[in-house]
Order: structure tokens, then C-alpha cells, then sequence
């Protein structure tokens, strides 16, 4: 019997979060391109981040991603270029901006997102129902445990 310690089990999942990562990277890269062939992956980022927070101010998503200003603002630049994103005078603060999804980029981002979840589905087709819930409360657990 074979007796597998807590250290060889960070060993394994540091390797697998490793593969993982590496697999995340090419996919947010393919990903990009299928949004739009001028998306740069760096501001592919960015544009998830105003997805799932949007309306917002650029400094927030500065404060957010640890980016610096001008770095978000000329990712935002491109975003706006592509026609993914629109600013318009923050309501609250005139002298402010937010930025937002156009309805282009909500509809190419959701085009996007539907063919990740075929994917997804496709590759867990052979789990269970509780397989599946038990990975993603064990991701969430993860997860939290990095949150600052």
C-alpha cells in the first residue's frame, strides 16, 4: 500500500495547475482571436474584466488588475479602436469616464463564450453531476484561498 503525503499532493497539483495555466494561456490567446483577429491578449484581459464589472472607470480596473494607468488606457484605446468598447461621461463625476461593452463586443464575447461551453461539455461529458460540483466547489475553494 502505498502511502501519499500532503507534500506529494501540493507536487501533483502544483504540476497540474502548472499544465493548466499553460492551457488557459493558449485558449485565452485563441480566444482573443476569435473575438476579434485585432485583439491583442493583453487587452483580452481587460475586456473580460469590463464583461464582468462593466460599466466601470478605468482606475478601477487599474486598482483592480495592478496594471498601470497608462497600459489600461491604451488597452482601453484599442478596445475602443475595434469598436468593443465605448466610453461616455461617468454620471456621477462628468469629469470622469466609464467604459463599457459595445453590443458588438457583448455579442462576440457571447459567441466566444457559448463554443467554450460546447467545449467544456464536450471534454466532461463522462463525469457525473456530482463530479462536476464537487470540481468546481473545490475551484472556488482554491480560489478563495488566493483572494487578497
Amino acid at each position: 500500500m502505498t502511502i501519499v503525503t500532503k507534500s506529494d499532493s501540493i507536487l501533483d497539483i502544483e504540476r497540474e495547475v502548472r499544465a493548466l495555466v499553460h492551457r488557459v494561456r493558449r485558449t485565452s490567446m485563441d480566444n482573443a482571436q476569435l473575438i476579434h483577429p485585432e485583439l491583442p491578449i493583453s487587452a483580452y484581459a481587460v475586456l473580460l474584466f469590463i464583461l464582468d464589472n462593466g460599466p466601470i472607470r478605468a482606475q478601477e480596473i487599474v486598482d483592480s488588475l495592478g496594471v498601470d494607468k497608462a497600459t489600461i488606457s491604451r488597452q482601453i484605446a484599442q478596445l475602443e479602436e475595434i469598436e468593443l468598447v465605448t466610453r461616455s461621461c461617468d454620471p456621477l463625476d462628468r469629469r470622469a469616464q466609464t467604459v463599457a461593452l459595445t453590443a458588438d463586443g457583448q455579442a462576440r464575447i457571447d459567441a466566444v463564450g457559448r463554443q467554450r461551453r460546447s467545449e467544456f461539455m464536450s471534454r466532461l461529458t463522462g463525469w457525473s453531476a456530482a463530479d462536476l460540483a464537487q470540481l468546481a466547489a473545490n475551484l472556488d475553494r482554491y480560489n478563495s484561498s488566493l483572494s487578497d
